[in-house]
């Protein structure tokens, strides 16, 4: 059976405060669904599906991307989430997710790597 960590830790330089530091934060996935994803973006709004169980999300676009990237709960929602053109953004679930969709949007056509745990 698959498993899955994430680490995610880090300083902060000159903050207000003397140096904070960032975790070291362990995301442990014991049975992950682990699918990997690329979707295709297009001048518009794409629906991904989400397989049932997943308990976090992983979303990579390229690091030379220079197109805005938007995350939207369902194709009504007007706003959502404005997503970094250049840097992975994770999404951790509660377990027992059912499957689900979620949208993104661009600005121009490119590939975006999406994992699945």
């Amino acid at each position: 059976m698959p498993t899955a960590s994430i680490a995610v830790s880090g300083n902060i330089q000159q903050a207000l405060i003397s140096n904070p530091q960032i975790g070291p934060f362990l995301l442990n996935y014991a049975a992950p669904v682990v699918q990997h994803s690329r979707v295709n973006l297009v001048n518009g709004s794409v629906d991904v599906s989400v397989p049932a169980s997943v308990t976090a999300i992983l979303i990579v676009p390229p690091s030379n991307n220079t197109n805005a990237l938007t995350l939207r709960r369902e194709s009504g929602d007007p706003n959502g989430w404005s997503l970094s053109k250049t840097m992975p953004t994770l999404l951790s679930l509660d377990t027992g997710q059912a499957a689900t969709t979620f949208r993104l949007s661009s600005t121009a056509a490119w590939t975006v790597e999406i994992l699945f745990l």
